[in-house]
C-alpha cells in the first residue's frame, strides 16, 4: 500500500461525529478503513452501536500466541473556523513536505501507518507468530458514548491482549519519538442560560433585565481563581498527584518551556501552582470553555439583549477523578452561580 496516497483518500471523507449533516462521511470514512484492514490480511467485523459503529480488523491464531490491539479513530473534529484553512479541510494536499487536511494527524494518519506497517511486515513474514485486533471506533470526537456497552460485550477478547497500543498520542516534536504510558481522561457538559422569553431591544429594555451573556460571562469567570486554579468545592479531593519517577521522566523530554511557548506563540504559561507548564498538561486536571455563543453574530451591529445563551465546557481528569462526581460537582457550582 501506498501510505500517502492512502491517507489522501481516507481524509477525503469528511468524517465529523457530532454533525449528522456528515453522515456519508463518517460511511465513506468507515468503509475506507475496513478496505484497509482487509487488504492488510486481517479478518474485519463492523460492530453497530447507537450512533457509529465500531470496526474491528482481526488476524486470529493459536491462543500462545501473543496478542496485540492497535486502537484509533476514523472520526474528526468539526473544521471550523473554514476561513482559518489555506485549502480545504476536506480536500487534503501535500505542501511543504506535510499533508494538510481535517484529520490528517488526528487520527487517520496514525493508525493508517500501523496498518500499512502490518502489511508490510506479513508481506515478509506471513506465519509471524502475533495475534492482531484493531479496534477503530468513529466517536471518539464526542466523548466515546457507545463505548462503555462494548467494551462489556467484547471484554473477554479485549482482556486477553497482551498489550494495548494508542495511535492517538503524540511526541514532544517531529525530531523525537516519545512513548505514551497515560492520557488525561474527559468529561464534557454544554451549559444554557435563559433569560426573557424573546430577544429584546436594548435601547427599550436595556437597563431593566439581567442579560444573559453577562451572567454567563460572570458565572464561568467565577469558576477559576486568578492563580488558574478551580475553584469548585471538592473539585480536587480525589487527585493522584503525579509520582517523582513520573516527573524525572517528564524532565527527560528535549523540551523547554521557551520551545513550548514558541510553539504556541505566547509570551507566557498559566499553569496552577506547584507545576511548570510541561507538567501542567500532563498532570493537572482542569476545567476550560470550549465555545460560548448567544446575541447577534453576524457582521456589523444589532442592539439586542439575548434570550438564551450556552457555553461549551470539559474537564480533563487525571487518576483519582470519577467523572460522574466531577460533572455533579461543576453542574451544581454552575447552578448556585446562577441568578
Amino acid at each position: 500500500m501506498d501510505f500517502v496516497k492512502e491517507l489522501l483518500e481516507y481524509v477525503r471523507h469528511a468524517s465529523v461525529s457530532t454533525d449528522p449533516a456528515f453522515a456519508n462521511g463518517m460511511n465513506g470514512a468507515r468503509e475506507k478503513a475496513c478496505d484497509l484492514l482487509r487488504r492488510a490480511g486481517l479478518e474485519v467485523e463492523v460492530v453497530p452501536t447507537p450512533l457509529h459503529p465500531i470496526i474491528l480488523g482481526r488476524r486470529k491464531g493459536p491462543a500462545e500466541w501473543p496478542h496485540v490491539v492497535l486502537y484509533g479513530h476514523y472520526d474528526v473534529q468539526p473544521a471550523e473556523p473554514l476561513d482559518l484553512w489555506t485549502t480545504p479541510a476536506f480536500e487534503p494536499v501535500v505542501r511543504d513536505g506535510r499533508i494538510w487536511g481535517r484529520g490528517t494527524a488526528d487520527n487517520k494518519g496514525p493508525h493508517l501507518v500501523a496498518i500499512v506497517a502490518l502489511a508490510r511486515l506479513l508481506a515478509r513474514h506471513p506465519n509471524l507468530p502475533l495475534r492482531i485486533t484493531f479496534l477503530i471506533e468513529g466517536e471518539e470526537e464526542i466523548g466515546s458514548p457507545s463505548f462503555p456497552a462494548f467494551l462489556q460485550a467484547y471484554k473477554q477478547e479485549l482482556s486477553e491482549a497482551d498489550c494495548v497500543i494508542l495511535s492517538d498520542t503524540a511526541s514532544p516534536s517531529s525530531d523525537q519519538i516519545a512513548i505514551t504510558t497515560a492520557l488525561r481522561g474527559i468529561v464534557g457538559m454544554e451549559v444554557r442560560l435563559v433569560g426573557p422569553q424573546f430577544d429584546l431591544h436594548s435601547g427599550l429594555h436595556g437597563g431593566a433585565v439581567y442579560n444573559p451573556i453577562q451572567a454567563l460571562v460572570e458565572i464561568c469567570a467565577s469558576l477559576h481563581l486568578p492563580d488558574n486554579t478551580v475553584a469548585i468545592e471538592g473539585f480536587y479531593e480525589r487527585v493522584q498527584q503525579p509520582e517523582e519517577w513520573e516527573r524525572a521522566e517528564l524532565r527527560k523530554l528535549p523540551l523547554t518551556e521557551a520551545q513550548y511557548r514558541a510553539f504556541l506563540g505566547v509570551d507566557s504559561l498559566h499553569p496552577a501552582p506547584g507545576l511548570n507548564g510541561l507538567e501542567a498538561v500532563r498532570f493537572a486536571p482542569t476545567l476550560e470553555f470550549n465555545g460560548i455563543g448567544g446575541g447577534y453574530q453576524g457582521k456589523g451591529s444589532k442592539t439586542v439583549i439575548p434570550s438564551k445563551v450556552f457555553a461549551k465546557i470539559t474537564c480533563r481528569l487525571v487518576p483519582g477523578m470519577n467523572p460522574e462526581d466531577i460533572l455533579a460537582k461543576v453542574s451544581t457550582a454552575i447552578r448556585a452561580r446562577a441568578p
